[in-house]
């Protein structure tokens, strides 16, 4: 590990989602206080704080997430990535692991402030790549559930979500997401419409449509 003066520099990394900020208090502020005070008791320098987000850690392909691991690989000073617990840092499994192993072998370590596990042993390693799976399996029972949830509204004629351009809930129906075509959806209607009838392109439409209010891209 590279230290000056048994110094540690590392960088705070922080996530949530809406969801679980909701459900579980666990806000990016809770999330950075609980990082500092493990800091300043180890005798860690906070170079910055990447993250902040809401960014998803189910995938290890997030932009934010990708370029905080491209700062500290070239920031030969950083020896740490601290994290309020092993599921901020990644919910993607193996790819977690990997990309966790991978920074190890740089020396650079990935500290969870809540979860005291030490990685430099085969059970603590074993440990830290169990709590990744299992985020990763507590993720995939949310998707199917969520799915099933989805399956269930549309096959009782409602839609599940924000409705696509051109269509606005009906707030007065009886059923909560009942849609309607809007004054956006009209329009839409006569585009096709000239598409169906009339040999013209997608750019003509485009411009078209502008002239009576709406803006679109000619590729959506």
């Amino acid at each position: 590990i590279r230290r000056t003066n048994d110094k540690e520099f590392g960088i705070i990394w922080s996530r949530v989602s809406t969801r679980e900020q909701r459900d579980n208090n666990l806000s990016l502020e809770t999330q950075k206080k609980a990082c500092l005070e493990y800091a300043r008791a180890h005798n860690i320098e906070i170079d910055c704080i990447k993250g902040d987000t809401n960014e998803s850690a189910k995938t290890a392909d997030g932009k934010e997430f990708n370029d905080m691991i491209r700062y500290v690989s070239q920031n030969k000073h950083i020896t740490v990535i601290l994290c309020y617990s092993f599921d901020r840092f990644s919910r993607a499994g193996v790819e977690g692991m990997v990309t966790k192993q991978f920074l190890k072998s740089q020396g650079i370590r990935v500290v969870s402030v809540t979860q005291p596990i030490d990685d430099d042993n085969a059970a603590g390693e074993f440990m830290q790549n169990i709590i990744f799976l299992f985020s990763q399996f507590e993720n995939n029972l949310r998707k199917d559930k969520c799915m099933a949830g989805m399956i269930a509204c549309l096959e009782n004629g409602d839609w599940y979500s924000q409705p696509p351009i051109g269509y606005s809930i009906d707030k007065t129906a009886s059923k909560k997401h009942t849609l309607y075509i809007n004054k956006k959806g009209e329009l839409l209607r006569k585009a096709f419409m000239w598409k169906a009838t009339e040999e013209i392109s997608n750019v003509e439409i485009v411009k078209r449509l502008k002239a009576l209010g709406l803006n679109l891209d000619h590729k959506r």
